[in-house]
């Protein structure tokens, strides 16, 4: 029976050490492809078509070791970025993979719904994470999935969006003015807004039920 040999997973280390040495085969390869050319360029004149030739063949030969150096780098190098970005997104890999199995877990749940509709995707986008107007929308995709008739938004009736009010003190605000009242106790991204920095999209609508609730004022 024949043995088994293991080898060693690259580590940056390794691969770095292995950059090292084909930079030194390079700088070799380099200076031996100058030697050859060299050569060549001084015995046009004085030397015989066949001592010419292999002069020639020596030009390529030192051509080619440097072509392989350069491409043997190259790979080297596309290693390391590999390494380097498996360990960069190994940290966002382990939460990601829970979350993806939640999903699929939600899924199966309510399969014989979907092959009702004949869902047969779902595209799931997450807006504002970690902002308190933290959006999550889930859309189902599929032939038989039903359409509004025209005119009609998705979720509801196309009326006016209600809006809302905070009474402070019997003082009614707007959802704008209340947080804009109390910004301390907002973040700094709503801050930024409410001072006009628009770069973020943000809901001041619920940043003022959620103040509210922890002053305790009224919300509507």
């Amino acid at each position: 029976m024949a043995d088994e040999t293991t080898t060693d997973a690259p580590t940056v280390e390794s691969i770095n050490a292995e950059i090292d040495r084909l930079t030194g085969d390079l700088i070799e390869s380099q200076g031996k492809h100058a030697d050859t050319l060299a050569t060549l360029e001084k015995g046009r004149a004085k030397a015989e078509i066949g001592d010419l030739l292999k002069m020639a063949d020596a030009v390529r030969d030192a051509s080619t070791g440097v072509a392989k150096a350069e491409t043997a780098i190259t790979v080297a190098e596309r290693g390391l970025e590999r390494i380097e970005w498996e360990s960069k997104t190994a940290a966002l890999r382990e939460v990601l993979t829970p979350i993806g199995s939640g999903v699929r877990d939600a899924i199966n749940a309510v399969l014989d719904t979907f092959k009702s509709f004949n869902v047969t995707g779902l595209v799931v986008t997450v807006g504002n994470i970690g902002q308190p107007d933290m959006e999550t929308s889930v859309k189902p995709t599929g032939p038989d999935i039903p359409k509004p008739p025209a005119g009609v938004k998705r979720g509801g009736g196309g009326g006016k969006r209600a809006s809302h009010q905070v009474s402070e003190n019997g003082n009614v605000m707007s959802p704008r003015e209340y947080v804009a009242a109390h910004a301390d106790e907002s973040t700094d991204i709503i801050r930024a807004y409410l001072g006009g920095d628009t770069s973020h999209k943000v809901n001041l609508t619920h940043e003022a039920e959620r103040i509210a609730k922890k002053l305790g004022h009224q919300f509507s």
